[in-house]
């Protein structure tokens, strides 16, 4: 199977990603302690989780170092700074605002990653959202997090 040649960049960096999250996983939870297997213990679950991301983030860079190499540019850097602004956005709106204020605070500041979506799109979406995930984290699960704070 031949793989693009732009792919075989992404897939490094993809990789690298993985196997950062992975190891910052295993440095998280090395002072928990990890049980054994049929008790297991409060570090297991991150070990586990990070040990997986590792191997996956592993084989993901090995198979793009393996396939024709060719230069990873990034064209649009609007993108990225969007979806982080708007991770960035919600850590710093939450505790001020309430969960429904970040989170479409948040989802407007993402739409900006894209031009593609109406102006219909860009209301009703973070008001769509807002009302989901209240529904499913505050009600459903019992989050102890002010919906609105003013």
């Amino acid at each position: 199977m031949k793989v693009p040649r732009a792919a075989a960049d992404s897939d490094v960096l993809s990789g690298c990603v993985f196997m950062t999250i992975g190891t910052a996983a295993i440095v998280a939870g090395r002072n928990y302690e990890l049980g054994s297997l049929s008790r297991m213990g409060p570090g297991f679950f991150p070990l586990l989780l990070g040990g997986l991301l590792f191997i996956i983030g592993a084989v993901i860079a090995g198979r793009g170092l393996v396939s024709p190499r060719a230069t990873f540019a990034v064209e649009r850097f609007l993108p990225i700074f969007a979806i982080a602004g708007a991770l960035v956005a919600f850590g710093l709106t939450i505790p001020r605002f309430g969960f429904a204020a970040a989170i479409a605070i948040a989802c407007a500041i993402a739409m900006v990653a894209t031009n593609r979506s109406s102006v219909l799109e860009r209301v009703v979406l973070p008001i769509a959202l807002c009302v989901f995930c209240s529904l499913v984290f505050i009600r459903g699960i019992g989050l102890a997090v002010p919906l609105f704070k003013w």
